[in-house]
């Protein structure tokens, strides 16, 4: 994934992966963005590290992988219906 001219490795995608459990928020994948090693700006101060987590949440709630549950909280969709 691309996300304002930097690219992300499989190692990063995955550590935004694994901060998504029964209950996360877009800010919680950022988080382990930029412990991943994603610039958290970028040179003309563009987001890079919560755009990247936000596209990442896109593409997984597209999938249906990723579900809304509460005021800007998600969850993945096993993980909740393991909870259920």
């Amino acid at each position: 994934m691309k996300v304002h001219g930097f690219t992300l490795s499989e190692e990063q995608i995955s550590a935004m992966v694994g901060a998504m459990g029964a209950s996360f928020t877009t800010n919680d994948v950022a988080n382990a963005a930029v412990k991943a090693g994603v610039p958290m700006f970028g040179s003309e101060r563009e987001w890079i590290a919560n755009r990247a987590a936000d596209r990442l949440i896109q593409k997984m709630r597209r999938k249906g992988t990723v579900r809304l549950i509460g005021y800007r909280t998600f969850s993945l969709a096993e993980k909740l219906e393991e909870a259920e």
